[in-house]
């Protein structure tokens, strides 16, 4: 049974104005940083990043090309591992 529009969702973690300001607030990838130390770090294709890091090609290229350059705090630590770089190195510096 669902609860009628004009009801409160009762502060749902899923309701659309917490939905909405979560995502607001999430680390911003530099991708151009992120290919140069891929380069560096002899991971020369895509597929070969996306598969030590655990994500789908797919989502990877949507960071990398895709312009959604909004990522995940633990995917950032991921990358951070695995390129042996320090955070700062590839996040983008006009952060809010």
């Amino acid at each position: 049974m669902t609860a009628p529009a004009s009801e409160d969702t009762g502060g749902s973690p899923l309701a659309p104005e917490r939905v909405a300001t979560e995502f607001t607030h999430m680390p911003r990838i530099d991708p151009r940083a992120v290919q140069k130390m891929m380069v560096r770090r002899n991971f020369l294709f895509k597929h070969q990043m996306a598969n030590a890091l655990a994500i789908s090609y797919e989502r990877l290229t949507q960071i990398l090309v895709g312009g959604e350059d909004d990522v995940e705090e633990a995917l950032i630590v991921r990358i951070c591992k695995l390129l042996d770089c320090d955070r700062q190195q590839i996040m983008k510096s006009d952060q809010d």
